[in-house]
């Protein structure tokens, strides 16, 4: 009906199936109710005298109910576009609705979409999904939505991620530590001994620090910026910035806030400052460049100059062209060669040790054919000549019979061919001697003869080819001592009816 002035009105909802919205009238007595579904509320009117003696109140109860059921409508948010690097993205599905409400999320990753990135907690059950760990590609999710009537219905979101503007420029720090035993301390320590091997207008910012458990080893993604090469706005020399934040350099971003995320979307964590937007970023070639040399100098130096043992430092993206011949694998950081071409182990291991592939395969082959033909060519005429030389040099050798014919021996390599040469010209002289000598008395003692000439051919022979490497003409005769003729005549006595004939007595 009515109150009187000043008192004070307050309306509440006790109970209901849930939070209804109440909206106050121009009556105070009245309040309009919004956002009921099925089920029964109650509501409590509270009223208060001016003076604050008196109170009274009234509760009310609501019962909703639905002729018709509507089907809920799901909204994942409409597709969007991320760039790195993102810590977090959030995909928004809060636009959902239905005439009494919605009891159950469920978000589902397609199978055409990448697999890589992980759903944080339980996020994949409730409104807002949370994504990590996204790479460059498209994610395809489905979201779908229950009332309490088992009315369902879906919708489809793309999140395309794309590389940031200054990504070919963050270079990564291989740490020798795994993920679970670096502490905050540690980073800022191994951040500042690195700015001191860099020039002062360079400053280091931090991008992401990550590692996988039980594997010993960590990363550090890091950003250059030169304060010496601004772009229109001049800052006081050495106002140099080392940020040791740990996190990402884009915190969190979404499809409801903006389309695009990333270097100029949402930020938190490590982000760029204001000077930094003014710097220019170093490429990551020659910031990997400084700090390579810059680690091995003091290493070279000092020994163990950091409390970290750094493994490796390289560009996060491989920037290797393969002398144009092929691709660099961005896990192996070796280059993969086209067909026909080959990495070149010369420059490989004794130049720059830079992976590559400067060589053709086609003009390998040749180039070691020919290098083959030319060796082998080279090889036979330094023995053909060696040989020749040997020849000249060597004396000349009679042999007994034939008229006086000539040996040669070519040195110790030919000398078994020199050996049969001589012994066969010595044994065929030799033999025509006999036969004729034979002929021309008619001895009937041929057996005798026959093996007195044989031990004069072996003598021959053996004198032949025992002297071929000296240096003195050698006549082969038959030469009789003083001692070989006592010898002899001691010998020459009748014996069973056999006369045995003296050497020199034949030869006359």
């Amino acid at each position: 009906t009515g109150v009187a002035p000043f008192t004070k009105t307050n309306w509440t909802q006790i109970s209901g199936p849930n939070t209804a919205n109440l909206i106050p009238s121009t009556d105070p007595l009245l309040v309009n109710v919004t956002g009921l579904t099925r089920g029964v509320y109650i509501f409590q009117l509270h009223l208060q005298s001016k003076d604050g003696t008196k109170t009274t109140k009234d509760e009310v109860y609501v019962s909703v109910k639905q002729d018709k059921n509507k089907q809920p409508k799901a909204n994942g948010g409409g597709d969007f576009t991320v760039y790195l690097p993102v810590s977090m993205v959030q995909v928004n599905g809060t636009a959902s609705y239905d005439d009494v409400g919605i009891v159950r999320w469920r978000w589902e990753r397609l199978p055409i979409s990448l697999a890589a990135g992980h759903v944080l907690g339980q996020s994949a059950s409730s409104p807002v999904l949370l994504l990590t760990g996204l790479v460059t590609g498209e994610y395809q999710w489905k979201l779908t939505v229950w009332d309490d009537q088992g009315s369902y219905d879906s919708d489809t979101v793309s999140l395309f991620v794309k590389p940031g503007s200054h990504q070919r420029d963050h270079v990564a720090v291989v740490l020798g530590a795994g993920i679970a035993s670096v502490n905050a301390a540690h980073i800022t320590s191994l951040l500042q001994g690195l700015k001191l091997l860099i020039p002062s207008t360079i400053s280091l910012q931090m991008i992401e620090y990550s590692g996988l458990p039980y594997t010993g080893e960590s990363s550090i993604i890091l950003l250059g910026h030169d304060s010496a090469r601004l772009t229109g706005v001049i800052t006081p020399s050495g106002s140099t910035t080392i940020n040791t934040s740990l996190g990402g350099a884009s915190g969190v971003a979404g499809g409801s806030s903006s389309s695009t995320a990333g270097d100029g979307g949402v930020r938190g964590g490590v982000g760029l400052t204001s000077s930094h937007a003014r710097e220019t970023i170093v490429p990551g070639v020659e910031l990997s460049a400084m700090l390579q040399d810059g680690v091995k100098t003091a290493m070279a130096g000092s020994g163990r100059l950091f409390d970290l043992p750094i493994l490796d430092i390289h560009t996060v993206i491989c920037q290797n062209n393969c002398s144009g011949h092929g691709e660099c694998d961005q896990v192996r950081r070796e280059c993969v060669c086209h067909s026909w071409w080959m990495e070149s182990f010369v420059r490989r291991h004794f130049r720059d040790n830079t992976p590559n592939c400067d060589w053709s395969v086609v003009y390998v082959f040749v180039s070691s054919m020919l290098a083959a033909t030319v060796s082998v060519t080279v090889l036979w005429l330094c023995i053909t000549v060696l040989l020749r030389r040997r020849r000249r040099a060597a004396p000349k050798r009679r042999t007994q019979g034939g008229g006086g014919g000539v040996c040669r021996s070519g040195g110790m390599g030919l000398w078994s061919l020199s050996w049969l040469w001589c012994g066969g010209k010595e044994a065929a002289a030799t033999s025509t001697s006999g036969h004729r000598r034979r002929a021309a008395n008619g001895s009937r003692y041929t057996l005798l003869e026959d093996d007195i000439m044989k031990l004069r051919a072996r003598s021959s022979l053996l004198d032949s080819c025992s002297d071929s490497g000296s240096d003195n003409e050698v006549l082969f005769d038959t030469r009789s001592s003083s001692s070989s003729s006592k010898r002899h005549k001691m010998q020459d006595k009748h014996k069973n009816g056999h006369v045995k004939v003296p050497i020199s007595r034949l030869r006359a």
